[in-house]
This record gives structure tokens, C-alpha cells and sequence, in this order.
């Protein structure tokens, strides 16, 4: 199996867990369940050469006792009585680090470990009054887990609850999710134990605000709608350069290091103005333009682009030609990347060859583009538009004139 190049740390974050969600769901069924089936095999084994007490659930439970099969999804679930947390963590540390296993999740209602980049969740049940037990908000009669029953996936025996099917009927139905393991009743079952996560108002009013009402007036209504302080105001030249490119604890730091690096001096700048004198040596740019790997972009991502780990990890270029070729008319989006890839493709987007192909802007085009799209700043570094800005930082290498650049600074 090929590794993904991103590896990420421990604990993973919630970005973490959505960019292994997209990973897989580009990959072959074949090759996922191949892993999954030996990791669910492995950690059983141990877990029962332990006197840990488990058995499956949720929908790993429900593939096997339909089918006999693992269900299509992105992790794999097992149960086990709370009380037992100390000695599965003692079993990851002294066993099942030794087989692979990365302890990747650790709270209160679940322990996640992770092998080949796949992982399981291992669900805490706790008492729900005298004659039920329950994972998070799920509550189930008591018995379902006093004695247990076997199940099989692809011929190996698990443990699982006794009378699972009316364990799983009553799941589902009481949620308005029966239906098979492929079908409408499941992917319900799915949307609801996974709910779309909801940005708080001011990232929800900002990602959808229309340009042409002008974001002064945008503004305005951000500091009327939000308990947060939004302030709308136009940088100087000295102001920009005291900007941070990144927050200090930003997930891109490690999601984007490959175009980072290029244009921080891997990671050693952060300010602005340390960037622009940096990136100004002809020296550094020979350095930058030999060491250049362009992202592949020929063939489709999977959706949303910016988590599929191909995206940015196949390449390093994204950041860099934003100075090198700074300000241009029709740059399309991230959001828009496979739009271009199926209908037109070549050049291949974001190459250096489809940047040569886009007319330069002229400085009333660029000040007309920032006008209607600020930089967005919290805390003193940019949380978006960081393409506009590495072109401002671009103008500056090259010796061109600073554009002022209107900012919305969240605090």
C-alpha cells in the first residue's frame, strides 16, 4: 500500500479525520477492506487475549449481521464497559503499539486507534439508570450485553450482542433508519449520527457574503449580527508587513507545509515583512524555482479538494507562483479545481504554464479585486485569502508598488 505522504500527528484533530475520510473514499473497496478486516481481526484478538470484554457495533455490527461483510464506510466500531478503559490503554501502549497501532483519540465516550491509515473507534458504554447501558446518547436494554453472541465477517467470528437484530431493529427504527446496509434507510443513519458541522455566524456570514454589495457594508452588518468584533479597514504598507502568514497553531503549518515551506523558509518565517526580505534575494528565488515540484493536477480530486491528501501533498508549487506570478485575471479557486480539470485541463492548473496563459492585472484591477474581497485577519494573521496576500508579498519582492489592501480583522 502506498502511504499517504501527510502523516498525521497524535491525537489526530477533527481535519485529521475528514482528510482520512476523503483518502479512502478514492481508494479501492478491495484494498480498504483487506486492511480493515485484519486490523477488526488483530485488535480483537488482543482485546480477547486481554479479558477485555467486546463486541461489535453500530454499523460495522450491522454489515455483519446482514451480510457477513464489513458495511462501505469510513471506520470501523467495536464496544467495550467503560471500567475497562485502563487496561485497553495499557494494551495499546505495551501490545498493540508493538503490531502497528497508533493511539490516535482519547476521550471521554471513545478510545481510536489507527493502523495503514485506517482506523477503529472503540466506544465507552457506561450505565443509562438500573437496566440500560449506553454509548454517548444511545441507551440499550442491559441484556443485549450480558451475554454475548458471535457474528462473522468474511468467515472470522466476532464478538457481538446478544440478539443483535433486535438490537439493531430497535437502533434504527427508532430513528427512522432501517434499510440495508447500501441503502436509503442507512445513509440516513449515517447523515444523523454525523451531522454537518455549522460554522459559527461571522465564518458562515463571511463565506457567503455577494461582492458586489461592497464589504464595507458587509462589514457593518458583521458588527450589527455577531458578538464578535469585526472592524473593516485598509492597511498600509508597514501595517501588511507585520501581518502573520499563518497563525502559530494553525492545522496548515502541517496540512500545508509542501507550499509553506517554499516561501517560509520551512516554516522559520512567519511575519510578512520577514517574508518580503527573504523571498527579495535572487539567490533564494534560483533556490525556490530548482527545488519547484508541480502539484498533478490532470486528473480530478476527490470533493472537497482541499482535503484530498493528492492535492497538496503532490507538489509544492501552490504558494510559491502566487509571488512568482502574482496578481492575474481568471485564477480559479480551489473550490473550482475540478470544474477546470474535466472541462478544459490544460495547462494543467495552477502550472506555471497555466499562470503564463492569464493576463497580468493592472494595479485599478487589483485594487477593484481587494476591495471586494478583504483579507480576512484574526489576531494579527491571515485566516483568509492567503493567495492574495503572497501576491501582494510578490509585487513587494519584485520591487513594485504596495496596493493598499483592505482587511476585515476579526477579534
Amino acid at each position: 500500500m502506498n502511504r499517504p505522504t501527510y502523516t498525521p500527528p497524535e491525537p489526530w484533530t477533527s481535519y485529521d479525520f475528514r482528510i482520512n475520510q476523503v483518502y479512502w473514499s478514492k481508494r479501492p473497496t478491495s484494498e480498504r477492506d483487506q486492511i480493515r478486516l485484519r486490523n477488526l481481526r488483530d485488535l480483537s484478538n488482543a482485546l480477547s487475549q486481554h479479558n477485555i470484554i467486546h463486541w461489535l457495533y453500530g454499523k460495522t455490527l450491522l454489515g455483519a449481521w446482514k451480510n457477513q461483510q464489513l458495511p462501505d464506510d469510513h471506520d470501523d466500531d467495536i464496544g467495550i464497559f467503560v471500567g475497562q478503559r485502563p487496561p485497553l490503554l495499557d494494551l495499546i501502549e505495551r501490545y498493540l503499539k508493538k503490531d502497528g497501532f497508533r493511539l490516535i483519540r482519547n476521550t471521554e465516550d471513545i478510545i481510536s486507534v489507527e493502523r495503514e491509515y485506517r482506523y477503529i473507534d472503540i466506544c465507552l458504554f457506561r450505565r443509562k439508570g438500573r437496566k440500560r447501558l449506553g454509548y454517548k446518547k444511545r441507551h440499550h436494554p442491559r441484556h443485549h450485553f450480558e451475554q454475548l453472541e458471535q457474528v462473522k465477517v468474511d468467515a472470522s467470528p466476532f464478538p457481538a450482542p446478544g440478539d443483535s437484530g433486535t438490537l439493531l431493529e430497535r437502533t434504527y427504527k427508532s430513528q427512522s433508519k432501517l434499510g440495508d446496509a447500501t441503502g436509503r434507510g442507512l445513509r440516513k443513519a449515517a447523515q444523523i449520527r454525523h451531522p454537518k458541522k455549522v460554522k459559527d455566524k461571522t465564518q458562515s456570514l463571511l463565506a457567503n457574503r455577494a461582492p458586489r454589495h461592497g464589504l464595507g457594508r458587509a462589514a457593518l452588518r458583521l458588527n450589527m449580527l455577531t458578538p464578535f468584533q469585526v472592524r473593516y479597514k485598509i492597511l498600509s504598507e508597514s501595517d501588511f508587513r507585520n501581518l502573520h502568514l499563518e497563525p502559530s497553531e494553525s492545522f496548515n503549518w502541517r496540512w500545508r507545509k509542501r507550499h509553506l515551506d517554499l516561501v517560509t523558509d520551512n516554516g522559520r518565517l512567519s511575519m510578512i515583512g520577514d517574508i518580503v526580505d527573504h523571498l527579495a534575494d535572487p539567490q533564494v528565488q534560483e533556490k525556490i524555482n530548482t527545488a519547484v515540484v508541480e502539484s498533478d493536477t490532470t486528473s480530478p480530486f476527490a470533493d472537497p479538494a482541499n482535503l484530498d491528501i493528492d492535492f497538496w501533498w503532490s507538489g509544492n508549487n501552490y504558494f510559491w507562483y502566487c509571488v512568482w506570478y502574482q496578481f492575474r485575471h481568471n485564477v480559479h479557486p480551489y473550490a473550482r479545481a475540478n470544474e477546470y480539470i474535466r472541462n478544459i485541463g490544460d495547462p494543467p492548473l495552477f502550472s506555471s504554464r497555466y499562470y503564463e496563459t492569464l493576463p497580468e492585472m493592472g494595479e485599478h484591477d487589483i485594487d477593484r479585486l481587494l476591495k471586494n474581497n478583504p483579507i480576512e485577519v484574526t489576531n494579527g494573521a491571515i485566516t483568509g485569502g492567503k493567495h492574495r496576500a503572497l501576491a501582494m508579498v510578490g509585487r513587494l519582492v519584485f520591487g513594485k508598488s504596495y496596493r493598499p489592501v483592505p482587511i476585515i480583522e476579526l477579534s
